[in-house]
């Protein structure tokens, strides 16, 4: 491979690295009225690392309005969130495009 080659590979692969990266998504959780406080809370802290103070936060944005935006990030790692979330908690949760 000549040298003119192999530069024009790499400029073009910082290029799909600036432009082309995948977009951030949002964890969203829902309102519902099955899952205790108690578990909501927990299963925030316990998934998402985030402290009490925090996911009650979450926890009474997401009863008030509706839904709440808990998490955003890479969608690998927002969807592993929601799984853990859905099954290990009960509760309801979305991966949407930020």
């Amino acid at each position: 491979m000549s040298v003119i080659t192999e530069t024009k590979n790499k400029i073009v692969e910082q290029l799909n690295k600036l432009f082309y990266t995948e977009r951030n998504v949002n964890l969203v959780l829902f309102n519902d009225d099955y899952v205790f406080e108690g578990t909501v809370r927990q299963g925030l802290m316990n998934v998402l690392g985030c402290n009490n103070s925090k996911a009650i936060d979450l926890m009474i944005t997401a009863h008030t309005y509706g839904s709440a935006i808990v998490w955003t990030g890479e969608k690998k790692t927002a969807e592993e969130y929601a799984l853990r979330l859905r099954t290990e908690y009960g509760l309801t949760t979305e991966v949407v495009d930020g």
